[in-house]
């Protein structure tokens, strides 16, 4: 792991753990279904679908779909944080699949920890079903993913957390997720 990474695990710790009780965090909004395209292209939608047809487009303002801006009026950058705890009753852990298309970067972390960063997936012709694999403990689970809308326009999370072989679904993105915004 990069120094890079390390610093943004261990910033992402601190924010995870110093995070306010659910009931004063804002909750994700549903910006469409994962069959339809917000982006009016074939890649992705009913010509290319998501893995999880039930999980939803996320943003953390209803104009997400639109215009994706993500500064304050001061100009400084914004980065929602988005959160979904998940309990594993399997003694010792088990292994998942995130899929996972973000608008436009992702940093996925898993208890704190980086895992990996993913870029795109919406431009035309490059979503595939790239899962990225994640360890879970037994007990509670934080997967929380930090997405970077780097070019203005549309912004958005479309996600699906499932067991290895697919069958069952962990965690899908959704309006129960939370989300902090974090000033970058």
């Amino acid at each position: 792991m990069t120094k890079f990474a390390w610093a943004s695990a261990a910033l992402l710790l601190v924010l995870v753990t110093s995070m306010p009780p659910s009931s004063t965090a804002l909750n994700a909004i549903e910006l469409a279904p994962a069959a339809q395209s917000i982006y009016g292209t074939d890649n992705i939608g009913v010509a290319k679908p998501f893995f999880d047809l039930s999980a939803k487009w996320i943003w953390y303002h209803t104009n997400g779909a639109g215009s994706g801006s993500n500064r304050t009026s001061s100009g400084q950058s914004i980065a929602p944080l988005f959160i979904k705890t998940i309990t594993v009753s399997t003694a010792g852990g088990t292994q998942a699949l995130l899929h996972i298309i973000p608008d436009d970067d992702a940093n996925i972390y898993v208890n704190g920890f980086f895992i990996q960063s993913v870029n795109a997936g919406w431009t035309s012709g490059t979503y595939t079903n790239r899962p990225i694999t994640i360890n879970l403990v037994q007990g509670t689970n934080v997967l929380a993913i930090s997405i970077r809308n780097s070019g203005g326009g549309p912004a958005a999370l479309l996600a699906s957390l499932t067991s290895m072989d697919g069958r069952t679904v962990l965690a899908r993105t959704d309006k129960s997720w939370e989300v902090n915004l974090q000033l970058v």
